[in-house]
């Protein structure tokens, strides 16, 4: 018999009848698959439960989604969504956070990029994750998270809506707190709490309104570093759109003075002969998830100097010219990976 938490399957559309119900096992899948016929009872009952949590919370606290665990005995943090449909009848579409975290080294991030993001030199500022969604950016964000307590120490402290995956706990010498919260107004009164909680590391888990932006770009000036997920189809695009958000449709200057680096990750669906690959200039490795399987790449920007020429453009407005530099920096970091190479090629013979 089929269970919801044994399909394999990154989103699910739960619906009155079962019959009209359908998963995707990833969410840039153009499949719709329908549901197994004996997974029909279990669909009917978990639509029943989303609608009493949803009147339980009411219309306010749930309009962005909310979490819930099924089966409530052993089963998977979810977010749920509710959309009305014009018939006049509504469907929960649910997001599975089944992954447990992955340490750094097992994503596949070239080296050189890793070890610049590792770099005790990042210290405060703030670091965005960006990408489209399904595409690993919480993934990274997390794994980063604790190699970054292992590695360097510390006290990080996440804001999560919902907490993605478990991180609680002492890592080395550092140690990692996570906080949920229900709603972004909610996000954003929960970093000006923790700003206040003195961490060396605060992580906002997804940045979805202008008012989150702006209170993670006003808590970087407190002298920590402050992480966050962000969406954007590509690195210069997510960059520029989080810098007006945090201005609220102008470029934040306070952002342009904090930014450090950010990192854009992407699932390409490519072909590689039914099996994923590397891309020749990735600076991360492959990824065998999917159907078709994809290839994960990503670009970045480091900007770790107050006087980079970066941030001239940025606060002009001239994000299209960081291009040269992404470019520059990623010539930089292929070529260390080569040397990397080839150090190892030499020391094998």
């Amino acid at each position: 018999m089929n269970r919801l938490k044994d399909i394999i399957w990154s989103d699910l559309c739960v619906c009155e009848d079962p019959a009209n119900g359908w998963f995707k096992e990833t969410p840039d899948s153009m499949v719709a698959s329908l549901l197994p016929f004996d997974a029909w009872a279990e669909a009917k009952q978990l639509f029943l439960e989303l609608n009493r949590v949803w009147d339980e919370r009411g219309a306010g606290a749930s309009r962005y989604g909310f979490p819930i665990v099924w089966p409530p005995q052993d089963g998977m943090r979810l977010r749920a969504k509710r959309i009305p449909l014009a018939s006049g009848g509504h469907v929960f579409v649910c997001r599975a956070f089944r992954f447990k975290p992955r340490r750094f080294h097992d994503i596949g991030m070239a080296q050189p990029l890793a070890m610049k993001l590792l770099s005790p030199e990042i210290r405060g500022g703030i670091g965005i994750f960006l990408g489209r969604p399904g595409a690993g950016k919480t993934t990274t964000a997390c794994a980063y998270l604790q190699e970054r307590a292992t590695r360097l120490g510390g006290v990080a402290w996440t804001i999560e809506s919902p907490v993605e995956m478990d991180l609680e706990g002492r890592y080395e010498n550092g140690y990692i707190h996570q906080r949920e919260v229900d709603t972004p107004e909610l996000m954003a009164e929960a970093v000006r709490d923790l700003a206040r909680a003195t961490p060396n590391v605060l992580f906002v888990g997804e940045v979805l309104d202008d008012q989150t932006a702006e209170m993670v770009t006003q808590a970087s000036k407190m002298g920590f570093l402050v992480l966050c997920t962000y969406h954007g189809g590509d690195l210069i695009n997510g960059i520029e759109r989080f810098a007006r958000a945090a201005g609220r449709g102008s470029v934040s200057a306070q952002f342009v003075e904090a930014f450090r680096f950010a990192i854009h990750i992407d699932l390409r669906l490519v072909d590689t002969g039914g099996r994923p690959k590397a891309i020749n200039d990735s600076l991360i490795g492959s990824l065998s998830t999917g159907s078709p399987p994809r290839v994960l790449s990503a670009r970045s920007l480091f900007c770790m100097q107050d006087d980079h020429p970066v941030r001239g453009f940025m606060k002009k407005g001239e994000f299209a010219q960081l291009s040269s530099e992404i470019d520059r920096q990623k010539h930089d970091l292929m070529k260390q990976l080569a040397d990397m190479r080839l150090n190892q090629a030499g020391q094998t013979r």
